[in-house]
């Protein structure tokens, strides 16, 4: 099981139910969720909105950006402690490498330079791919 070094309250979480690929780069997700502690610090969520998510953290990164996806919903719902997200799309920026993620699958993201002060001079979020049974996704195996 990988280690992470993200604090508890900062720890966001987004599942899924099921996956759809539309090309090389991008995906069509249905059951869209975030969860997690930072779902209780979420002042203001877009209806239609996105985020950039980092997955650089993964790897030794010799291409600056290359492990970037965009994360977009149209449309949201709050149900208990977690958001579902509607219409999402996740489009990556790495063709082909994505094929074998699975709906098991999930993404752990790193809130903490997104409070209020910092989230300004923070474009992406930091994040990690988990493949089910807590390893993490490797992207060069594809």
């Amino acid at each position: 099981m990988a280690e992470f070094d993200i604090v508890n309250k900062y720890l966001l979480e987004v599942h899924w139910k099921s996956i759809e690929f539309v090309n090389d780069t991008d995906m069509k997700i249905s059951g869209c969720m975030f969860s997690g502690p930072a779902i209780y610090d979420i002042c203001m969520l877009n209806k239609k909105d996105h985020i950039r998510l980092d997955f650089s953290n993964q790897y030794v990164v010799l291409v600056k950006d290359y492990y970037i996806a965009n994360l977009s919903w149209d449309g949201y719902s709050k149900t208990g402690n977690h958001f579902n997200l509607h219409n999402v799309i996740l489009k990556t920026m790495y063709p082909g490498k994505i094929q074998s993620i699975a709906a098991t699958d999930y993404i752990m993201i790193d809130t903490s330079d997104h409070e209020d002060s910092k989230h300004n001079y923070n474009l992406n979020y930091k994040s990690y791919l988990i493949k089910q049974g807590g390893e993490l996704y490797n992207f060069g195996d594809n």
